[in-house]
Formats: structure tokens, sequence, C-alpha cells
């Protein structure tokens, strides 16, 4: 009986021992995962708060201009200011998605591109050139396009009559600006 308990206690210890050992790894193993998830956490916590910081900066930023702007329009708020901004309002209201300078630019190139008659290139050569002076990426668009090709045949094709000098002077004049 003596000996059947020493061999139990030896056992229960033995067990005993390995269970620790198994309880160690584990809480080692948790004690790396929870401090691998505090780490995370931190650093959300901190990219979150710079985030925030940025959105209250320029939150401030837009406040000052705002309250620059007013100051500046209170200081300032003449007759002629006034009907520049109504004049302005009103623009704004009449404003048409054809009239933005991309979309001309398409129409004019279209137009450039297609018809034959002469006023329709010559109005087309006239927001081309506006759209070039305008816009480098309108430029962009042209190049690509194949318009130059079409504008110096355009210009071979011209005589010396006063529409024909005009449709030359433009075309000069768009592909100067091409080429700024």
């Amino acid at each position: 009986r003596w000996y059947r308990s020493r061999l139990q206690r030896r056992k229960f210890l033995c067990t005993r021992e390995k269970l620790v050992c198994v309880q160690h790894l584990v809480r080692s193993w948790l004690h790396r995962r929870n401090e691998a998830a505090v780490r995370i956490q931190r650093g959300v916590r901190v990219f979150l708060q710079r985030k925030q910081q940025a959105k209250v900066s320029c939150g401030i930023v837009k406040f000052q201009a705002l309250w620059r702007g007013y100051q500046w329009r209170k200081a300032n708020e003449t007759k002629k200011m006034r009907t520049l901004r109504q004049r302005l309002r009103k623009l704004s209201e009449e404003y048409k998605a054809e009239d933005k300078l991309c979309n001309r630019t398409s129409v004019a190139l279209n137009y450039l591109l297609s018809y034959k008659h002469f006023s329709y290139i010559l109005a087309a050569l006239k927001h081309l050139e506006a759209a070039t002076r305008l816009s480098s990426i309108c430029c962009e668009r042209m190049a690509q396009s194949g318009a130059v090709r079409t504008i110096f045949t355009l210009i071979r094709s011209c005589n010396r009559s006063i529409p024909c000098m005009e449709v030359i002077t433009l075309s000069i004049q768009i592909l100067l600006n091409l080429t700024k």
C-alpha cells in the first residue's frame, strides 16, 4: 500500500509538472499574443489620432480662410463688387455641362475632323484656340486625336481670302499653343 501510494504520488507529480509546463507555454503564448494586440491597437490609435488632428487642422485652416474672406469682403464692399458678384451668380446659374472646356474641345475636334463647312471649321478653330491656350490636358488630347494633321491640311488648302486668312491665323495660334 505504501509502495503503491508512492508510485501514485510520483505519477501525480510528473503529470502535475507536465501540466505546469503546458500552462507556462500557453500563458507565455497568450502574453505574446496580448502584447502584439496591444501594439497593433496602439499603432491604430496613434494613426487615428494623427488623422483626426490633420482633419481638425485642415478645418481650422478652412475656417481661417473663410474668416479672412469675410473680413476682406466686409472691408472692401463696394457697389462695383456687388454687381460683379451678382453677375457671377447669374452666370453660374446659367452654366451648362456643354460649356466645360473639355466638352467644348471634344465637340470642336469632332467638327474639325468631320465637317467640311467653313463656318463650322472656323467656330471649331476658335474653340480649339481657347482650349489650347488655357489647358495643357486639352493640348495632349488634341495631339493624340490626330487633329494636327487636319490643321496642316486645312492650312495648305486655304487661299488668300479674308476667311481663309482668319483660319490660317487661328490654326497657327493653335499650333503655337500646342508647342508651348
